[in-house]
Parts: structure tokens; C-alpha cells; sequence
């Protein structure tokens, strides 16, 4: 075997080492236990948000993502934070009480009764689509394979696959969309307390 090739094959050997124990730190360091911050951190941290969202009011009023401002709407109920309250009624009538083509809007607030079918599938990513569904509980688009393979434990796996195409928050959304079909009662009953306890 020519010097060459042995120096090649140690470089390939070494290079691959390295990558795979750089990605297992990575992983070791994103999953390990963590203590959890104090009551008071929290509380500092929640008040300094709010406060950042009501100073870039003008600014964050602009991006009428209803998912984000669901946050906002629901931190306002719980912590009954004047501000956030006004930003999420502000956030209410300029992107759903002035536009009653939104079909966003329940995603909002789930009271409000407006067909999801105005939403344009299309440019959606499948995690957008699993919102829908679950917004509409429409058994055609339920019945898609991209909805049914999100409705799976494997949807998310593996994980390099993506980051690598750009969804690493993948379990997350899968979540946000369990959370909004068991609200909605929307699928198998079962299904619903497998992920998050009985629907009361």
C-alpha cells in the first residue's frame, strides 16, 4: 500500500472521528438534564420580554403570524400583563377582525368560528398543513400522507435529518399541532390521551 494512500485513508479515519464525536457533543449537550431556573428568573425573564414586545410594537404588529400571536393572546390571559393585552387586541383587529378571509384567525383564538379551507395549502410546510388539519379536522386533507406521517413518533426522526433541511424545531411543531387537535377534538379520542392525558 502506497504511502499515499495509507495517509489518505488515516486523514479519512480521523476526519470521521471527529465528526461524529463533534455531533455527539452537540447532541449530548442540546439533551442533557438541566437544572431548572427559579421562579424568580423566570419571572424576570417573562417581565423583560413582555416589556421588549410592547416597546417594538409598531415593528412586531407588521407579521401577522397567528401561532406566535396565540403566545402573545395566551401570556396576556395568564398573566393578565396590561400590555400584552393590548397588543394582542391590537394584533385581533388588524389581522382578523379586519380581514375575515383570514383563515389563520381560529388558529388565534380558537372561539372564533371561520372555515380553514380559505387557506392556501401550497406554499405551506407539512407542520403548517398538520395546524390546518387540526383546525379544520377536514378528513380528505387528514387522510394526506404528510398529515399521516406527522400523526407518527417517527415524523421527527432522525433528527439530523432535520437540521439538515431546515426544521430542527420539528418535534415542537408536531406538538403544537397534537395540542391544537386535542383541542379542537379533533381525531381518534385515543390518540388525543396518548399524547397529553384524558381531554376533559
Amino acid at each position: 500500500m502506497s504511502r499515499l494512500l495509507k495517509t489518505l485513508i488515516l486523514l479519512l479515519v480521523v476526519g470521521t472521528t471527529l465528526v461524529a464525536s463533534l455531533w455527539w457533543l452537540a447532541a449530548r449537550s442540546t439533551y442533557r438534564d438541566k437544572t431548572p431556573p427559579s421562579q424568580e428568573r423566570i419571572r424576570q425573564s417573562f417581565q423583560a420580554s413582555a416589556q421588549w414586545l410592547v416597546q417594538h410594537e409598531a415593528e412586531i404588529i407588521q407579521d401577522g403570524n397567528a401561532m406566535l400571536w396565540r403566545m402573545v393572546r395566551e401570556a396576556a390571559i395568564v398573566s393578565g400583563d396590561p400590555g400584552l393585552q393590548s397588543l394582542s387586541q391590537r394584533y385581533r383587529s388588524q389581522w382578523v377582525d379586519a380581514l375575515p378571509s383570514n383563515g389563520w384567525a381560529k388558529l388565534f383564538d380558537p372561539v372564533i368560528e371561520r372555515p380553514s379551507a380559505q387557506i392556501d395549502l401550497g406554499p405551506l410546510r407539512d407542520y403548517q398543513r398538520l395546524f390546518v388539519y387540526a383546525l379544520s379536522c377536514d378528513s380528505t386533507l387528514g387522510a394526506r400522507p404528510e398529515i399521516q406521517r406527522q400523526l407518527t413518533a417517527q415524523a421527527c426522526y432522525p433528527l439530523w435529518k432535520k437540521i439538515v433541511h431546515g426544521d430542527a424545531p420539528c418535534v415542537t411543531h408536531q406538538l403544537m399541532g397534537f395540542m391544537l387537535m386535542r383541542e379542537a377534538r379533533c381525531g381518534d379520542p385515543r390518540f388525543d390521551q396518548s399524547v397529553s392525558g384524558p381531554v376533559s
